[in-house]
Formats: C-alpha cells, sequence, structure tokens
C-alpha cells in the first residue's frame, strides 16, 4: 500500500466563498479552442473544457483569455471575454464545468510586448532596445491606456462572474503588460 504524503490534496477546501471539491487545479494552457478572429464559445471548447472537468480536478482554468481584444491578445483563437455578447457562451462554459463538480476560472491577460498580432504597435511600458528589437512594434503606454487597462480587466472580471465563473486569475508573468511593469529591466522609467 502506498503512503500518502498529501493527505488534504483531495480534501474539499474553502476559498473565499467557493468551495472545491479537492484541491487539484487543471492549470491554464492555451488550447486555440475558442472562435479564430473573435474568440467566441463553440463546440470544440466546450468539449476540451468539459473533458478537463472529467479528470476530477477541483479547479479548471482557461488560459490566456485577454482583458482586451485589440491591444491585448497574444494568440488567435483564445477565448473572450471582452464584450457583453461574449457572457452567454462564458455561460455555457460554466454550466459545463459546474455539471461535473468542479469550479472555473479564467486567466485574465494583457499581453503587452507580445500582443502585435493585429499589425498595431504592442504596448509596453518602456520602449528597451535589448528587449524590443524592431521599436516600430512597440509603444510606450500612456496614462490614458493604463487607465483603459484597469477598465478592461474589471469588465472581464464582472462578465466571467455575470457568466457564472467562480474566480478569475490575473495573469501577470512572462513579460506581459503588468508584469512588465514590475520589471526595473523592461520598464526603466519606473520609481
Amino acid at each position: 500500500m502506498a503512503l500518502n504524503h498529501f493527505p488534504h490534496i483531495y480534501r474539499p477546501i474553502q476559498v473565499g466563498s467557493m468551495t472545491m471539491k479537492n484541491r487539484i487545479q487543471f492549470s491554464p494552457i492555451v488550447s486555440n479552442h475558442a472562435g479564430v478572429e473573435d474568440g467566441r464559445v463553440g463546440h470544440e471548447l466546450l468539449e476540451f473544457v468539459s473533458t478537463q472537468a472529467q479528470t476530477g480536478c477541483g479547479l479548471v482554468t482557461i488560459g490566456s483569455t485577454p482583458v482586451n481584444f485589440e491591444e491585448g491578445r497574444d494568440f488567435y483563437s483564445c477565448l473572450s471575454a471582452t464584450n457583453d455578447m461574449d457572457v452567454p457562451g462564458l455561460g455555457l462554459l460554466a454550466d459545463e464545468v459546474h455539471r461535473w463538480d468542479c469550479n472555473l476560472s479564467a486567466e485574465l491577460i494583457h499581453a503587452g510586448q507580445w500582443a502585435a498580432l493585429n499589425g498595431k504597435e504592442a504596448w509596453v511600458p518602456s520602449v528597451v532596445e535589448k528587449y524590443h528589437q524592431a521599436p516600430r512594434r512597440y509603444r510606450e503606454i500612456g496614462r490614458t491606456e493604463m487607465l483603459k487597462v484597469i477598465d478592461d480587466y474589471v469588465a472581464a472580471t464582472r462578465r466571467c462572474m455575470e457568466a457564472g465563473f467562480d474566480m478569475v486569475m490575473a495573469h501577470f508573468a512572462h513579460g506581459n503588460l503588468v508584469s512588465a511593469f514590475l520589471s526595473t529591466l523592461r520598464n526603466p522609467r519606473g520609481g
């Protein structure tokens, strides 16, 4: 008989007002199953997320969900929470995951320097030659855009909650916009 060195992993846990059936998360991955251009929920994404929920985990987190499709996404076919018209599709995802007694989260992101998919200049805290080899692809974000990004995070969170998601994860890593602000290497104007 194998020893269980992690006796709590399969026990329920209360996180704020949310109860998870266990402490296992299906970590966020970019599945590219949403609509290519609009990020809408379709059969393929529903089936993919359902399969994740059926593994028995307590939480499924959908990866790379941009808060702004024009300036903030880093992948085509990523889930959209950027428009009120997205709420019904997001609700289908929540219903499907909850059907398997699992909780649902979205990894909200503003890709910053990685968001040059549509030919626009990507927003960065500072254009740093060492990291931004083609400086015409990048633009230093201004105060107005910073406030817009904050509003976009709030609006995307509201849409996910309206749709029945149990939580959202703010993705501030890998050189994305917010994490770049926290780095003195990528944000020398800080301070």
